[in-house]
């Protein structure tokens, strides 16, 4: 398969996959920049979210979404003062009673 017929095919610009192919850039290196604020999964429960009043035909748009996006992440930043050691908070409920 052709480098073109690749990016096309995977939907990778063209630029990126002759980067990496040519050697500059390792297979598997950290993009570049600061770190995202969300996981992944809290990426998809903000898309839900939209989708999801969307689909309800609710009156949505970017002020609203920025403002649910704003409240989960002082939530995760809250949970991760009061539990440094815990990831953010989601997979903190272990049972403890021993």
């Amino acid at each position: 398969m052709s480098q073109r017929a690749a990016c096309n095919a995977f939907n990778v610009p063209r630029c990126t996959l002759q980067v990496r192919l040519s050697g500059k850039t390792e297979l598997g290196a950290k993009p570049a920049g600061h770190p995202t604020s969300f996981s992944f999964e809290q990426e998809e429960k903000l898309v839900d979210y939209g989708c999801n009043r969307a689909s309800m035909g609710i009156g949505f748009g970017r002020r609203q979404q920025l403002g649910y996006a704003g409240r989960l992440a002082s939530i995760r930043l809250i949970l991760r003062m009061e539990h440094p050691l815990c990831d953010g908070g989601e997979d903190s409920s272990e049972d403890t009673n021993e």
